[in-house]
């Protein structure tokens, strides 16, 4: 059901395929890294190089449609008034749900 609402969507389906699939494996050996290492481990040369891959391959495209944009002041003009699509209302329900699972584990976390 979830792949075909993605896919009516035009969102990319093999991203979520492997956060299922990997998302446990890295969630176990990241909690093995903290408990062993503390949080020192994130200093290693390794660990450093992954994570500056990591931020080149998000800020790259942000990069990139600035620099077509001719700077942030071409990027942040022409705005016009937003046209609401079925297609749109399953950005709000994710967001939506987002909010509420994260609210919902702040509420536990704080009973104990």
């Amino acid at each position: 059901m979830l792949g075909a609402i993605l896919k009516h969507s035009k969102w990319p389906r093999p991203p979520l395929v492997l956060g299922f699939i990997l998302g446990s494996i890295v969630e176990r050996y990241m909690f093995i890294s903290i408990e062993r290492y503390g949080m020192g481990w994130m200093t290693r040369p390794v660990v450093a190089a992954l994570f500056l891959l990591a931020a080149f391959a998000i800020l790259g495209p942000l990069y990139q449609d600035v620099r077509s944009h001719g700077g942030i002041r071409g990027m942040m003009s022409g705005f016009s008034k937003p046209h609401w699509k079925v297609t749109n209302w399953l950005h709000v329900v994710l967001l939506c749900v987002f909010v509420f699972l994260v609210t919902l584990i702040l509420f536990y976390s704080a009973l104990g």
